[in-house]
């Protein structure tokens, strides 16, 4: 009985420690991928903001190190 005890034990320690380095790897990897992810959207949004501005779409206002941080799209009807 103790030993069954025992054994049911190490059972359910063996399959918490493979569990939690299995998600452990798989939250690393995805973390990665949405780190990826973000610089490249980040990216394509300011393309799309510089391209907005350049057809006098959108005005930028960028902060002291240069990132942009505000920005006012003008809506005029153009002749």
């Amino acid at each position: 009985m103790v030993l069954t005890f025992l054994l049911g034990i190490l059972g359910v320690a063996t399959g918490a420690i493979i569990t939690w380095q299995v998600a452990s790897q798989y939250y690393e990897r995805a973390s990665r991928e949405l780190k990826s992810e973000t610089q490249a959207l980040r990216g394509l949004t300011q393309m799309i903001l510089r391209a907005m501005q350049d057809a006098g779409l959108a005005r930028i206002r960028k902060d002291e190190k240069g990132k942009m941080d505000h920005f006012v799209i003008d809506f005029v009807e153009r002749r």
